[in-house]
């Protein structure tokens, strides 16, 4: 609910007479995606405390976008948000910087009113940055011909300090929502960064382009943690959302004809380039089934109860002899 009033608040804020919103419930979207922009190894390579990391967090959406607002997460151990300028003198901490999505559109469409940006909250011990938040100004005076931004673009960028060369740290996107004209909606397609690879990964390439609707036969390049492997994806469990995506559970094969991997999908490129050496695919391996029936556990217990009581008894029947 904080979130939510978040966002009306900033469409209040940035958009006279926008009370219309504050009553249209929040609806799920599946044609916004909120996700961080990767480097070509797929993750922000570890680097000696003092290290600069720039974070680019990314929309892909098919709707007309007029606000929107996230909170983002990482590891304090690996990660300090705020990195020191120091010219002009004395210098300053930046922290976050509006990215051009919304801005950039009111520019090329002449629309002068701009943006408002909210940076947000910052807890430096937890390793959150909760609201933050922008909004075109004046919304409800946009002709029809200028509905608001759509396609793609970067909604903020976060500067960040490192801490430790080794560390890791997943860069998370939680409690994502944007506002249209119509209604505000959840984002429920987020997808994360990492700094350093995350321990347990395994990282692929995709080798051609593939159907996310229906990937099984796909052939895929490991990355990491072992570099040139090829694999066949063989199976595909969808976690209902109708294509391959976070929390999937997939089969891998060694190819040609080699070991089988049960896997956990923990993230999905969503923009994939084949065969470019860059991570499509980020799962984490999952405990192999016991092949043996389980159904034959019952049974075998049984057994033993039943010659263990048969035992006791003719031990006794002996001794009262």
């Amino acid at each position: 609910m904080r979130k939510k009033n978040c966002l009306i608040a900033l469409l209040i804020l940035a958009f006279p007479l926008s009370m219309a919103l504050a009553s249209v419930p929040v609806q799920a979207s599946p044609t916004t995606k909120f996700y961080v922009a990767m480097p070509p190894e797929g993750y922000f390579p570890g680097q000696a405390p003092g290290g600069f990391v720039q974070v680019d967090v990314m929309i892909e959406t098919s709707e007309n976008v007029l606000a929107w607002t996230f909170d983002l997460s990482w590891n304090p151990a690996a990660l300090y948000l705020g990195y020191w300028v120091g010219f002009p003198p004395p210098g300053y901490w930046l922290y976050s910087l509006e990215g051009g999505f919304l801005s950039g559109w009111c520019t090329a469409n002449s629309w002068t009113p701009g943006t408002t940006y909210l940076e947000g909250t910052i807890d430096q011990e937890a390793g959150i940055i909760t609201a933050t938040s922008c909004g075109v100004n004046s919304w409800t005076e946009l002709p029809p011909e200028l509905p608001g931004p759509t396609g793609t673009g970067v909604l903020v960028t976060f500067y960040f300090t490192t801490m430790s060369a080794t560390e890791p740290s997943w860069i998370n996107i939680t409690k994502a929502e944007y506002g249209t004209k119509v209604a505000t909606y959840n984002v429920d397609y987020t997808l994360p960064g990492f700094y350093n690879p995350p321990p347990g990964t395994t990282a692929f390439d995709a080798l051609g382009m593939y159907n996310p609707a229906s990937p099984i036969g796909s052939d895929w390049h490991e990355l990491w943690p072992t570099y040139c492997q090829t694999y066949s994806m063989e199976s595909f469990e969808d976690n209902g959302d109708g294509e391959l995506s976070p929390s999937d559970q997939i089969d891998m094969d060694l190819s040609p004809g080699g070991e089988k991997f049960w896997y956990h999908v923990e993230w999905v490129n969503p923009t994939p380039v084949a065969n470019d050496g860059k991570p499509d695919l980020i799962v984490i391996e999952k405990p192999v089934v016991p092949e043996f029936p389980l159904g034959s556990v019952a049974p075998i217990a049984l057994i033993a109860v039943v010659a263990y009581i048969w035992w006791v008894t003719k031990r006794k029947t002996r001794e009262a002899m």
